[in-house]
């Protein structure tokens, strides 16, 4: 007997899910669960996602309600840690100086799973915090919003997430090392939530998936810190792990929160069978952070970073030099997903399971060379935009189309081009590759 948890969410039994497969012969058995499921968290797969389905054109999957207001995840409880974990943890701390491994220890009492508690502050405190001159108002039944009402609102949250892994949400403003005197310090990325009234604090390894024992060195850790400053302005999904009243601070873990809403919308079979995103369908993401050969999107759960590789660029159809010109830290982006896949991931004493997409974002938009190609004609002359300069040339935007490049030789005399320039190109050669069909255009600037 199916078992409705909400209006969207809907569990059935392994027998009822069978039954179903005679309708949608899409869905892999490998997504039906071996028991009636009772939670998220006790249904996981680690194989890919195959619909054979293309969805409604017009179809974009977006997050403004990616989770009903009532639905909490089920608590299991403390999560033991594997052998493999074990061995993760200790080649981590090893590095570390004895100064580290206690901040690290201390961090890690707040972090993990089993540590998800409420602490609260002494009395007298707590009365200090929440004093506040009485303020009348016209009518009795006026709200007046004062400091000690929004640090109320504030702890309400917090703690509700605390206590049930409620997700979330607030921007970061900024990052600091956990041991300022360390180059193997951990960096706790500052997030604003509510009010603002407490600080939430998100350390790097709970912020972003990377391998900690790779990176317990100074030159790589210096690369997470980075990485951890390029996501300021970033909005951020996360699940609380110990808040500290007294303090008004706050632990926090944002792979829960990207567990839990990749389960919802990748894993998850719905009423139809399907996930609720499969490949093919368009989705909305966000710009996580970006840097000159690549970016990082996060789009309903499901993160990756694109590079303009040579063999293989589904970040723009057109060459880009540096694409923190093309893209901003939380920008709202569309991409098409191309493929599914979930990780089973620990940190320490944490286990997730996080969704691994290959998703596209240039394949949301039309390319331009196919539309334009036949626009242009050889010996045909045109004003055109200087966009970016190479080792195989510079590459000039072709007049009023967006997207649609032109590789030019460098000159042998005369001025040298500058992006931003325009300039009269005349079109040499217009090449399609047998193999790929992928079409080029070639150029010669006119002194």
């Amino acid at each position: 007997m199916a078992k409705k948890i909400s209006d969207d969410i809907e569990v059935v039994s392994r027998e009822e899910a069978l039954e179903n497969l005679d309708a949608n012969q899409n869905v892999e058995e490998s997504y039906i669960p071996t028991e009636d499921v009772k939670g998220e968290d006790e249904y996981r797969d680690s194989n890919p996602v195959v619909i054979e389905e293309e969805p409604a054109e017009d179809e974009i999957i977006t997050g403004n309600e990616p989770l009903p207001a009532d639905y909490v995840p089920e608590d299991l409880g403390p999560v033991e840690a594997s052998v493999g974990d074990e061995a993760n943890l200790e080649s981590a701390m090893d590095e570390l100086s004895e100064e580290d491994r206690k901040i690290m220890e201390a961090l890690l009492s707040k972090t993990q799973f089993y540590a998800r508690k409420n602490l609260k502050a002494k009395e007298s405190v707590h009365r200090q915090m929440f004093r506040s001159e009485h303020i009348v108002t016209a009518s009795p039944d006026d709200k007046v919003e004062t400091e000690s009402t929004k640090l109320m609102e504030d702890f309400t949250m917090l703690n509700a997430s605390a206590q049930s892994k409620r997700i979330l949400e607030g921007k970061i403003t900024g990052c600091h090392p956990a041991n300022p005197d360390s180059p193997l310090s951990t960096t706790l990325a500052e997030v604003k939530f509510g009010h603002g009234t407490c600080k939430v604090l998100i350390p790097d390894y709970l912020l972003f998936d990377y391998e900690i024992g790779k990176y317990r060195n100074t030159p790589e850790q210096a690369n997470v810190a980075v990485a951890v400053r390029d996501m300021i302005g970033l909005t951020v999904r996360f699940t609380v792990t110990q808040l500290d009243r007294a303090k008004k601070t706050a632990y926090a873990d944002r792979l829960q929160a990207l567990d839990t809403d990749g389960f919802f919308n990748y894993v998850k079979p719905t009423k139809d069978g399907k996930p609720r995103i499969t490949p093919g369908m368009i989705a909305q993401g966000r710009v996580v952070r970006r840097n000159k050969k690549s970016v990082t999107i996060c789009a309903l759960g499901a993160e990756r970073t694109l590079r303009a590789n040579a063999d293989e660029n589904e970040i723009c159809w057109n060459y880009c030099d540096d694409f923190r010109e093309m893209f901003k830290v939380d920008q709202i982006v569309n991409v098409k997903i191309l493929e599914v896949k979930t990780k089973e991931v620990t940190k320490y004493n944490n286990n997730y399971t996080l969704v691994k997409p290959k998703f596209s974002l240039k394949q949301t938009t039309v390319n331009p060379t196919d539309k334009y190609f036949d626009d242009f004609i050889e010996n045909g002359h045109y004003t055109c935009v200087v966009t970016s300069l190479a080792s195989s040339g510079v590459f000039v935007r072709l007049p009023d189309i967006d997207g649609m490049d032109c590789l030019v030789a460098y000159p042998k005399f005369g001025e040298m081009p500058m992006p931003g320039q325009e300039r009269v190109v005349k079109i040499t050669e217009k090449d399609i590759d047998e193999k790929t069909g992928r079409k080029k255009i070639f150029g010669t600037f006119v002194q």
